[in-house]
């Protein structure tokens, strides 16, 4: 197209009718341009309307009530609250449009609405891409990488394959540790399976409950450099901590209110001040990561943030809350940290990634160096998407709802994908947690095929 400049080729911007965009459309632009706001980020078309119980509020409508109103519609109308001085007479909303002092306002409503500040996406109608050269991975517009299309599809051939129907129910999370043991998370089972790095079961952890040596539902499972093992225990809203020879070590985190079944949560409304006032008190936490130095990172999904503690327990700091701006959240799943102690968090509802680098002390920024799009990861969808990263800085996030798991560089480069339906080795069918081997092998947990797989990836350059 011919630009303003006088310039061709593509727009710097899109905004899209999200309800038209097909599958084909987002991977033809995949190649171009990126979400910076995730493709769950997208403006409303229409605009706010004002609210009658607060006349100042911003909005292009103005609420009036009239004195032939009765008593009851005009305390209705009021909110309870005093409304002498918008009480006007009978004929006003025809005649102020075209009393003097108004027609600029009356001009301006017919030509343009005026906008809140600030200005920021919703989750409506208008998806938003941005051309993938005009965005540099710092400042406001956080964003690196499409994360997706570009990314060729390998129908990889599975090396390895632990479980079955029989032995697992909806698993999730894994991990390795030092001597190669693998431990799953068999979630709806609410306990942790292990497993020798030849693919024989060692032991199983756990049963229903709330006490020691039980589980509800976990989930995300990471061991520190002492081969201690994390567990993200989602619904008894809690971090556990089990010595390698099973001794169980620590657990904080709470639940104030039972949702039905033994599901503990602390709700806090995903405010800043809620958040604050209840710094370990989850909302149905969905993974953990270990730093180098031994701190613990907790996505607390519901709570729409991250939790840092030390080792034992003792809380550090935390970030976010609801939103969609850069270090805000909507149902972070998956945490995972590279080499250099990056912190990557899956972003879910918001579909993306943000990335946050931590300083030589070992605090993590809360303001992303990079955030990109990870197409198939929609708002309002439950099937456990997770996110792993190898030393170096390679990242990986499964997508269940197009059956493959997606390899791009730290800054979010599509590298390659694998994965898709059927029945043969190569096969994903709802992939969630992951884990890297020391070898290199990606372990993937087939959810719904209730089995893990083993993965060697070929040597691939990212897609530039």
């Amino acid at each position: 197209m011919e630009l303003p400049n006088g310039s061709t080729g593509p727009a710097p911007v899109l905004l899209l009718f999200k309800p038209h965009v097909t599958d084909e459309t987002r991977a033809v632009l995949e190649g171009t341009y990126v979400q910076p706001f995730g493709s769950g980020g997208v403006f409303n078309w229409w605009f706010p309307e004002g609210n009658k119980c607060d006349p100042n509020a911003q909005g292009y409508k103005r609420f009036y009530l009239h004195s032939w109103m009765g008593e009851n519609k005009i305390t209705d109308g009021g909110c309870g609250v005093e409304v002498t001085e918008n009480l006007y007479g009978p004929l006003t909303m025809f005649i102020w449009p075209f009393m003097p002092e108004h027609i600029d306002d009356t001009i301006n409503f017919l030509l343009f609405r005026e906008l809140p500040e600030p200005l920021e996406p919703g989750s409506r109608d208008v998806e938003v891409w941005v051309r993938a050269d005009l965005v540099n991975g710092t400042g406001d517009v956080v964003a690196t990488g499409s994360g997706g299309g570009a990314a060729p599809l390998l129908r990889l051939v599975a090396v390895q394959e632990l479980g079955s129907p029989q032995d697992f129910s909806n698993p999730t999370g894994i991990t390795m540790d030092s001597a190669g043991r693998i431990y799953i998370a068999d979630t709806l089972n609410h306990r942790i399976q292990v497993y020798s790095a030849d693919g024989d079961l060692i032991e199983t952890i756990g049963e229903y409950g709330a006490g020691e040596g039980q589980f509800n539902e976990p989930r995300g499972l990471a061991v520190d450099a002492d081969d201690n093992l994390y567990v993200a225990d989602t619904w008894n809203a809690r971090v556990v901590k089990i010595a390698p020879d099973g001794e169980w070590l620590a657990t904080w985190g709470s639940g104030s209110e039972d949702l039905g079944g033994g599901r503990m949560v602390t709700m806090t409304g995903a405010t800043a001040e809620g958040n604050t006032a209840t710094p370990l008190g989850f909302f149905g936490p969905r993974d953990i990561a270990i730093s180098s130095t031994g701190n613990v990172y907790i996505a607390d999904t519901g709570n729409r943030r991250i939790v840092v503690t030390d080792s034992e327990g003792n809380y550090l700091y935390q970030w976010g809350v609801q939103g969609s701006a850069p270090g805000q959240f909507n149902e972070p799943s998956g945490v995972a940290i590279d080499g250099r102690d990056t912190l990557y968090v899956a972003d879910v509802w918001n579909g993306r990634v943000q990335a946050f680098e931590t300083d030589a002390t070992g605090t993590t920024s809360t303001v992303p160096s990079a955030t990109w799009g990870v197409p198939g990861w929609e708002a309002n969808t439950y099937d456990d998407p997770s996110i792993a990263a190898t030393t170096d800085g390679q990242v990986y996030v499964s997508v269940p709802a197009r059956q493959h798991v997606l390899a791009t560089s730290s800054s979010g480069q599509p590298i390659l994908r694998w994965g898709g339906s059927g029945e043969d080795a190569a096969a994903l069918v709802a992939p969630s947690g992951m884990t890297v081997g020391p070898d290199g092998i990606v372990y993937v947990v087939d959810r719904s095929a209730t089995r893990v797989r083993g993965f060697s990836l070929p040597d691939v350059l990212p897609v530039e």
